[in-house]
């Protein structure tokens, strides 16, 4: 068993719902061996498959933890309960990832370098931008409903936030603006990126402190479908961030 080394630089949330047949231990096993100083958080969400059985094999290492939900709170809150457990953790950064690693999991060590490099950043956000030389692969309808719903959304919320990407499941933000962050109550599950930046941008101008970095790789493994009850809980998050 790998003993980690006592300074733990970066804590990552890893919220899981059902992510038994696509969570790949191997990956999440080999980057923890090598990087003691980063500690990764699964909050297993009330998952009904074989997640939980999963995680064990993941966190029997030092510096993996696990958080057990009883009952499914939805993404946002998963995120949530993992960050304010970290919070009480003696670590310079914190933020989240999405299970599935569409985002690959080396991509942290960059996060990490940018926020070294520069103490003016409250944070890093990972974003999808296609370009020359990248490998940014998912359907084509997710993609336009991500935009249309930015384009809707850049007339209120994100006004002053000129964000390219906000949902991409890829975030580190300083311990800091963390606590912050997440101390209250999160209002919405499918929109939650966008609300946890409309936060930060009440303590900090999101504009000047936060890096979006353009990724080398994202490949969507998600087999989920946006159902019709979705589509309500979408505008509804829509509404509640408008009203913010």
């Amino acid at each position: 068993m790998t003993k980690p080394s006592n300074i733990i630089e970066a804590g990552i949330v890893v919220p899981c719902y059902n992510e038994g047949s696509r969570l790949e231990p191997d990956l999440f096993i080999l980057f923890l061996e090598k990087n003691t100083h980063i500690r990764i958080l699964f909050v297993n969400d009330g998952s009904k498959d074989n997640t939980l059985d999963v995680l064990k094999t993941i966190t029997e290492l030092d510096n993996a933890e696990l958080i057990n939900c009883k009952q499914n709170y939805g993404k946002a809150k998963a995120v949530q309960i993992g960050i304010n457990h970290l919070i009480n953790e003696d670590i310079k950064y914190i933020g989240f990832w999405d299970a599935d690693l569409s985002t690959p999991i080396s991509e942290i060590i960059n996060f990490i370098r940018i926020l070294d490099n520069n103490n003016s950043l409250s944070g890093v956000i990972g974003s999808r931008i296609l370009r020359l030389g990248n490998k940014i692969i998912y359907k084509k309808r997710r993609r336009y409903y991500g935009r249309f719903l930015m384009f809707i959304l850049y007339f209120g919320p994100l006004k002053n936030i000129p964000v390219y990407d906000s949902q991409c499941g890829a975030k580190l933000f300083r311990k800091y603006y963390g606590k912050i962050i997440f101390e209250k109550p999160i209002l919405t599950n499918w929109l939650f990126d966008i609300e946890i930046l409309m936060r930060l941008d009440k303590l900090t101008t999101v504009k000047e402190s936060v890096f979006e970095l353009p990724l080398n790789e994202w490949v969507h493994k998600s087999d989920s479908k946006i159902g019709f009850k979705d589509i309500f809980s979408i505008i509804k998050d829509v509404i509640i961030l408008f009203l913010k």
